[in-house]
């Protein structure tokens, strides 16, 4: 009995900088799950339809994937907290943009600021930096389920607070969340690249992982995953309401099953990545997501959305893993550029899937489901058959 309680504890152990992180994330799911289930419907609440919540989507995917690329070329160059730090307050008020739009369009300045990544390779690096060698999968996929600790407890609450309150106030809310969270990171150590790289060094770095073909198509393969998910995640809100008839408060807890299966999900398969294969916990992690749209697509009736929703928290583990094998190729000294490349070929891709969602999503609801468990089955058996992501 001893033996699995101290895996346990080891399991969820964290440094002081990367609980701090945890606790950051805690704050902003906190935040950020309150409305984000609803944040679909509220687009078509404001005259949107399938189509323009696809275009928001996507627009959020570009933003984020424009800002990242000069990101990874900072990431090495100065002080990893700032750079965490002004991303976080510049994302903060996007909340009271939500809050105070009157149409869809007004959502489009909020949607911007939210996605301003800017820092978010020397957020990547950081943890990678801060983490023991034989603990970075488990860094990663743990600093992520803070993310999801807040998100199983937040739309519980916003399920209670919507009918009294109304989803602008909510929005409020959220954004008192979100300033704790910016707050948090203030207590982070500096961090510094290792070695301040040399003028013309990072290009020289991109090159050599553009030349390193086993990353390349592992790249490859997490875009493809990347995909599915971003083509029928967006859409996963409005089918509860269309498909299943679920009321608002009722879509919000589907979202807290949702993180419930993700936290649990963290833990095992993070635990799985470090002492067996990577690749191998990735697969199942993509396996559980496909399994989840499945489930809402196969017509069984509502008793099984929420064993859809506890799969679908594979989606979110999968980046995690996926980031964690990036991390190890890191710590050869490309910390930045390699993350910016990971964030870019992913962005790419979530940057086409929800406007092809919303297309799909016009013509049958049930379209992009069919995607995104197709390509994420498929890429699951591919990285089951793929050997492990080894630093030079």
């Amino acid at each position: 009995m001893r033996r699995p309680l101290f895996t346990l504890i080891e399991a969820v152990r964290l440094d002081r900088d990367l609980r701090l992180i945890m606790l950051s994330n805690f704050f902003w799911s906190s935040g950020f799950m309150l409305y984000s289930f609803l944040w679909p419907i509220y687009v078509r609440d404001l005259g949107g339809t399938a189509r323009e919540i696809g275009l928001l989507s996507s627009l959020m995917f570009l933003t984020m994937t424009v800002t990242l690329i000069p990101g990874g070329a900072l990431a090495e160059r100065w002080n990893r907290k700032w750079l965490i730090l002004i991303t976080w307050i510049i994302a903060t008020p996007a909340p009271l943009v939500y809050a105070l739009a009157r149409s869809w369009e007004h959502l489009a300045p909020g949607v911007v600021i939210y996605s301003f990544f800017l820092g978010w390779p020397a957020y990547e690096a950081y943890i990678a930096a801060a983490s023991a060698p034989g603990r970075l999968s488990r860094a990663y996929a743990l600093t992520s389920a803070g993310f999801s600790l807040g998100a199983i407890l937040a739309p519980l609450i916003g399920a209670a607070l919507l009918p009294s309150i109304g989803i602008r106030r909510i929005f409020f809310l959220a954004f008192a969340l979100f300033s704790a969270s910016t707050a948090t990171l203030f207590f982070l150590s500096p961090q510094q690249s290792p070695e301040p790289p040399r003028s013309g060094d990072g290009r020289g770095k991109l090159a050599s992982l553009l030349r390193d073909r086993r990353l390349m198509t592992w790249l490859f393969v997490f875009a493809l995953a990347a995909l599915g998910t971003s083509a029928a995640r967006p859409f996963i809100p409005p089918l509860l309401q269309d498909r299943f008839a679920l009321a608002r408060p009722a879509i919000l807890m589907m979202s807290a099953l949702l993180s419930l299966g993700e936290v649990v999900l963290a833990v095992l398969l993070g635990w799985i990545a470090d002492r067996w294969r990577r690749s191998r916990a990735l697969g199942l992690a993509l396996a559980s997501t496909s399994l989840g749209f499945i489930l809402l697509f196969t017509g069984l009736g509502p008793y099984l959305v929420p064993l859809a929703m506890v799969s679908l928290g594979g989606d979110r583990v999968s980046l995690s893993l996926s980031r964690s094998i990036v991390g190890h190729r890191a710590r050869s000294g490309a910390s930045g550029p390699a993350f910016t490349l990971y964030w870019v070929v992913l962005g790419i891709a979530q940057t086409l899937g929800p406007s092809l969602g919303g297309t799909l999503y016009a013509g049958s609801a049930l379209r992009p489901f069919y995607l995104g468990a197709g390509l994420t089955l498929l890429s699951a058996g591919i990285l089951w058959k793929l050997g492990e992501l080894r630093s030079d």
